[in-house]
């Protein structure tokens, strides 16, 4: 009877030993933003080197700002389609961005300048949530990296419209 009751036992610290370690695995994946694209999302990003970050992309007021470096900063009133905002949240999404934790600078012994600078603000369904990150000490997080690479993403899709093209070349460069 003895034997039964600590092989019981046992089985009952095995299962519920398992059932422990499962859980909080199984909660690091939780995907809260919808699946579908919200209609109150929107974000923000800006860009840039240094101080300098005025390179902007903001969809809460439909405009874009591009640094000039010595001529200042150019702004253009573009407003992206719905079908562009869906791939893009579509990304955010598959990244599951909202749930990021582990976004800014890696600590190392290495510093560079000039470095780049971002920041993000994004808004899902009545949530928003802001990042800041930069590449001071020459390396990014893999989140940090997963921004930069959608903030290149959402970009391209900047450049290709007229209002972006009509904007004055940037003169000069940072050092």
């Amino acid at each position: 009877m003895k034997r039964i009751a600590v092989l019981f036992i046992g089985i009952m610290c095995l299962i519920t030993g398992c059932a422990a370690e499962s859980r909080p695995v199984a909660e690091a994946h939780v995907q809260v933003m919808p699946r579908e694209m919200p209609a109150d999302f929107n974000f923000k990003v800006r860009y840039g080197y240094g101080e300098a970050n005025k390179n902007e992309i903001n969809t809460y007021n439909d405009q874009v700002h591009k640094d000039l470096v010595q001529n200042g900063t150019g702004v253009a009133a573009i407003r992206l389609t719905t079908e562009e905002m869906r791939r893009i949240y579509t990304k955010m999404y598959e990244m599951n961005v909202m749930e990021m934790r582990d976004v800014g600078s890696i600590t190392s012994n290495c510093t560079q300048i000039p470095y780049m600078t971002e920041s993000w603000n994004i808004t899902v369904d009545g949530k928003t949530k802001t990042w800041l990150w930069s590449d001071e000490s020459c390396e990014i997080t893999s989140d940090a990296k997963q921004l930069l690479d959608l903030r290149e993403y959402i970009h391209e899709i900047v450049e290709a419209k007229d209002a972006y093209k009509a904007l004055p070349e940037a003169v000069g460069g940072y050092d």
